[in-house]
């Protein structure tokens, strides 16, 4: 598939820039000076074609990737004035209309939607879709956003050999290993995934044991927690003998309820003369410090108080030894009452300690385990019958889920070491066709006199699977820029040889960089071949690189400027 005509319209069918492209090279020309580059838009043409083709943050195209700037007016004109992107594909451009042709649609404004041919369809269909068009890959094995990034090279920057990855930093080699075997029809592209997702599932069985290890007393060996619960079983069956010797002969089992309800009426008793017994002790405490007290006061004070008191109220008709007499008769009263008390609370806890012992007697033939008056010692066994019963099944959850975690841990390396081997032995065919892939890389590098490199497979899976060769230390930026697109270009005469569907267009960011002779050489090349290649490019590079006009006229499919951006019909 080709890039054909890419359209933005606004407000449903009003069309503000159309191009259309063509076989060859194909400029997006800035023809600015050089103080006002990177204003005129070309990037933003790049980028639509990259959003056409799939990439989910739309909003790239008004925020700064490096400074995180956005451009507020860019932003509320796409918004306000409802401006998709419409991008058609074909499979021959020589034909003016094609029933084959591919329609893509990108709503550009917030909450705006995708469609092939008219059909509105989700995003994660929409790329499964391109994936089967322009791969021929139904199985979405690679997916197309990890595959379009080696045709569409949008801001790449990358002066070095990283332009061999692609995709996020976080990624990882057995995913590329995976692309390039695609890419290079190198063994089965399923071993590969199947490959990174045992292992990605090993990371989160690893991760989850060692976050489980981290809960309370979960961080144990195995073999020591085995022996813990085989000693607590022996406790265990210790208890149960002693329970067991406790109700013998007392048919405790089958009378279960009546010796619940006879322990707890028997608690209950304990309670009440433990009260009374608290009870008795104050009231005791009471007689002994009233009695221990003596009336000392100061007797000529005292005296002359109440003289002082009598002579102004002379209705009283007491004198002070009635006083004195009152206040012992107090102190008389106070004792008498305590002792009373006293005396009931004796009668009463004799009478609550014979009501226990009539209860223990009575319920001798079914609680015999009321030896000694004790009733508790029953409780106290089952209650530590219960806590090491208790431990023991949470030792055996947490045994068993250690095993589960060690289990699933060893099937998923086997599984790796057998899919690690699976895929050594599949990978032994690349030598064919990386020879016929260096074939053209190599003879085109050599043409532009760039050196001899070529492109290297690594079998060694915990390796990045390929790299570039051969190459000779200190290479400039610009050889770093031509090497990328003569990469790009034998990958085409590449995949054409070996029958590969691939999308038969390359777009490509800022070649600037680029010696003007070996820019020129490329643009020849290109144009030999039935290939297509868009390309974002200064007009002063075009000028210094001695393109002539009439070749710039023929290959520009769009002219930018300060006064002319991609967006600025909309404007008007």
């Amino acid at each position: 598939m080709y890039l054909k005509i890419l359209r933005l319209v606004q407000n449903k069918n009003e069309i503000i820039k159309e191009v259309n492209f063509h076989l060859g090279i194909n400029f997006v020309v800035d023809e600015e000076k050089s103080d006002l580059h990177n204003r005129a838009g070309k990037t933003t043409f790049l980028k639509l074609i990259d959003i056409a083709l799939g990439a989910k943050d739309k909003a790239y195209l008004y925020i700064d990737a490096q400074t995180n700037n956005k451009n507020g007016e860019l932003e509320n004109l796409i918004n306000n004035n409802k401006i998709y992107v419409e991008l058609v594909l074909t499979p021959d451009l020589k034909k003016e209309n094609s029933n084959n042709d591919i329609t893509l649609r990108v709503d550009l404004y917030k909450r705006g939607y995708r469609y092939i041919n008219g059909e509105r369809i989700s995003l994660t269909e929409y790329n499964k879709k391109l994936n089967e068009i322009l791969f021929d890959n139904s199985e979405n094995k690679p997916t197309f956003r990890e595959l379009i990034p080696y045709f569409v090279r949008v801001s790449a920057k990358k002066d070095n050999y990283d332009f061999l990855k692609n995709l996020h930093p976080a990624t990882k080699f057995t995913t590329y290993r995976a692309i390039y075997n695609y890419l290079f029809n190198i063994s089965d592209t399923d071993s590969l995934l199947t490959l990174e997702k045992t292992k990605t599932q090993l990371d989160q069985y690893e991760k989850a044991e060692k976050n489980y290890r981290s809960l309370g007393n979960n961080d144990q060996q195995v073999d020591i927690l085995t022996q813990k619960i085989n000693t607590n079983k022996s406790r265990k069956r210790v208890l149960e003998n002693r329970i067991s010797d406790l109700v013998k002969g007392t048919d405790f089992l089958n009378n279960r309820k009546k010796i619940t309800d006879a322990r707890k009426k028997y608690i209950d008793m304990k309670s009440r003369l433990d009260d009374l017994n608290y009870r008795m002790q104050v009231i005791s405490d009471d007689i002994q410090d009233t009695e221990s007290k003596k009336i000392n006061f100061n007797q000529n004070l005292t005296q002359e108080l109440f003289n002082e008191v009598q002579s102004m109220l002379p209705e009283i008709h007491k004198t002070y030894e009635d006083l004195v007499s009152f206040n012992a008769a107090l102190k008389n009263n106070k004792l008498k009452y305590l002792k009373k008390l006293r005396t009931d609370l004796e009668e009463n806890i004799n009478k609550q300690q014979e009501e226990i012992q009539h209860f223990l007697y009575e319920n001798k033939d079914i609680i015999s385990l009321v030896k000694n008056d004790d009733i508790s010692k029953y409780d106290e066994l089952t209650q530590e019958l219960m806590e090491i019963s208790q431990n023991i099944t949470k030792q055996k959850e947490i045994l068993r889920t250690l095993e589960d975690f060690s289990k699933k841990e060893k099937e998923l390396n086997e599984k790796i070491s057998e899919l690690n081997e699976s895929v050594k032995n599949n990978s032994e065919d690349f030598q064919t066709n990386f020879d016929k892939f260096n074939a053209y890389f190599t003879k085109l590098v050599l043409s532009i006199n760039q050196g001899a490199p070529i492109l290297a497979y690594h079998k060694n899976i915990k390796e990045f699977p390929v790299s570039i060769e051969d190459l000779n230390e200190g290479t400039s930026s610009g050889t770093l820029k031509s090497l990328i697109l003569c990469y790009d270009i034998a990958y085409q005469e590449f995949a054409k040889e070996i029958h590969k569907t691939v999308p038969n267009f390359i777009v490509h960011d800022i070649l600037e960089s680029v010696s003007g002779d070996v820019l020129a050489d490329l643009i020849d090349k290109i144009n030999s071949l039935n290939i297509q290649v868009v390309v974002a490019i200064l007009k002063e590079k075009l000028n210094s690189s001695k393109i002539s006009q009439e070749d710039q006229d023929q290959f520009t499919i769009l002219k930018l400027s300060k006064g002319n951006r991609v967006f600025d019909s909309a404007l008007k």
